[in-house]
């Protein structure tokens, strides 16, 4: 039904993404394909697992791989759930649908690590030149990011896909971590030692998280490159509170202070009260509406069980049906 090809990007290789429906229980899924990937061990599967019992409000399920032949080659597919009307954050803040077909890629080894690990390819955006994005925004996106790469790094996994064109925003501010558990089967060959290789991995996932959030800060890809790291940290600390400008150092930092996850969170305070206040409030709103829409089908429905008694001209000539007594209160009733 829907096809969307992108070039080497984040992952390394060709990918294509298609919206399919399962025939099976008629659910709409994304499937990702992965063009021309061959696996060499049915081992490479064993993160699959793990992923697939990752439940978590603020990342896209993944259900099934599978390979295939159907493309004329040995492809690669990932299923994942499907959530329509979703952007990614890239195309959402930064205008870069360009960025599709030949993106940024992730570091390639901790040390060293270039500042622009994930925007080195792409152009600024022409949003640089406009207002700065809301604060408030930018702790709750910096919530959902750090509250789903927290339940990731607990279940022992690593994103290693925390990237602007892999995060989605579905709604007005909810955030989703797409595209999960690709990276460990394409690089499963390049295991030498799974403990430390998380480890690693996750350190690589805040520094990330912390490019994401300068770029969100500065509202432009751009502010990640090295020549630029120096004047965008400036900007922060002009237009933003010092505790944000403090998360983003600390991310940035991460490799060298041997950081986790659990240590961010107390940096970003009370503001989890903010965050658990507007959801109650969104939950509130939502339950309003069902109960609107449940009170127009209890109507509904005693509206239909009142046309099959009332006003039955076909039974007219039937001297055993009558209007009156009961049927003629429930008449008075629809009436009055």
């Amino acid at each position: 039904l829907f096809r969307s090809v992108q070039g080497v990007g984040v992952f390394g290789c060709k990918t294509t993404c298609y919206k399919a429906i399962n025939t099976k229980n008629s659910v709409t899924y994304a499937l990702r394909r992965i063009h021309g990937f061959r696996l060499s061990s049915a081992r490479s599967l064993q993160r699959v697992e793990q992923w697939k019992k990752m439940n978590h409000p603020n990342v896209v399920s993944l259900r099934e791989v599978f390979t295939t032949k159907h493309f004329g080659d040995h492809s690669l597919v990932f299923t994942h759930d499907y959530h329509p009307g979703a952007e990614t954050l890239a195309n959402h803040h930064f205008n870069l649908r360009s960025i599709q077909q030949g993106g940024p890629t992730p570091p390639s080894s901790m040390g060293g690590a270039r500042s622009s690990h994930s925007f080195s390819s792409g152009t600024p955006s022409t949003s640089t030149t406009t207002s700065l994005l809301p604060e408030n925004l930018i702790w709750t996106y910096c919530i959902q990011l750090t509250a789903a790469v927290k339940a990731i790094h607990e279940q022992g996994l690593a994103v290693r896909a925390l990237d602007v064109t892999k995060i989605l925003i579905t709604g007005k501010t909810r955030l989703r971590l797409n595209c999960v558990g690709i990276m460990d089967v394409l690089t499963f060959n390049q295991t030498p030692g799974p403990g430390a290789l998380l480890v690693r991995h996750q350190h690589e996932d805040l520094m990330a998280l912390g490019h994401i959030l300068l770029a969100l800060a500065c509202n432009s890809l751009a502010a990640n490159r090295q020549d630029q790291l120096h004047k965008s940290l400036e900007t922060i600390t002009l237009s933003y509170s010092p505790d944000l400008k403090n998360l983003i150092v600390c991310l940035l930092s991460s490799q060298q202070s041997m950081r986790t996850i659990a240590d961010i969170m107390p940096m970003i305070g009370a503001r989890f009260y903010t965050q658990i206040e507007n959801s109650l409030v969104q939950s509130d709103l939502m339950e309003a509406e069902l109960l609107k829409e449940m009170e127009n089908g209890r109507l509904f429905r005693l509206l239909a069980k009142l046309g099959v008694i009332n006003e039955r001209p076909e039974f007219q000539m039937d001297p055993s049906w009558s209007e009156t007594g009961d049927r003629y209160l429930l008449k008075l009733f629809r009436d009055y």
